[in-house]
């Protein structure tokens, strides 16, 4: 007999290319094959907002990452190289910048963490700060 069982299931639109949860919330974030990131709650799967593909971000989301407290998400388009911060709580563009390469994958760096990095010696990682932490994305 197996430990889970299965309670719900629900069907998108689009296929499902990558999904993360959030590590403090009933969210979890989803990016499709069209380019789209959508935030959902888990309880009922409601869709709380979506980002749409854009020119100037991209149309290929290659990596997902949550700020530990999980009001952020960090989106990384592999077609420009764009990484985009979004507030989870007002559907808005925190921060935006693009990198020199490809992304690849992410992942929020604790404060604590932060000097095991050094931004002069590889020049296409990037930091943001802000309440809770840094982020560095990395090649």
């Amino acid at each position: 007999m197996s430990p889970f069982r299965q309670v719900a299931e629900k069907r998108v639109p689009h296929q499902v290319l990558l999904m993360r949860w959030a590590p403090r919330r009933d969210l979890v974030a989803l990016a499709n094959n069209a380019g789209e990131v959508t935030l959902h709650r888990l309880s009922n799967f409601q869709r709380v907002w979506r980002l749409a593909p854009q020119e100037p971000t991209g149309t290929v989301v290659t990596a997902l990452a949550w700020r530990p407290d999980g009001k952020v998400l960090a989106v990384g388009y592999g077609d420009t190289g764009q990484l985009v911060l979004c507030d989870v709580e007002k559907a808005a563009i925190l921060y935006s910048t693009t990198s020199l390469r490809d992304i690849s994958c992410m992942h929020w760096v604790d404060v604590a963490e932060r000097r095991l990095y050094n931004a002069q010696s590889r020049p296409s990682e990037y930091q943001y700060t802000g309440n809770g932490g840094h982020f560095i994305s990395g090649t």
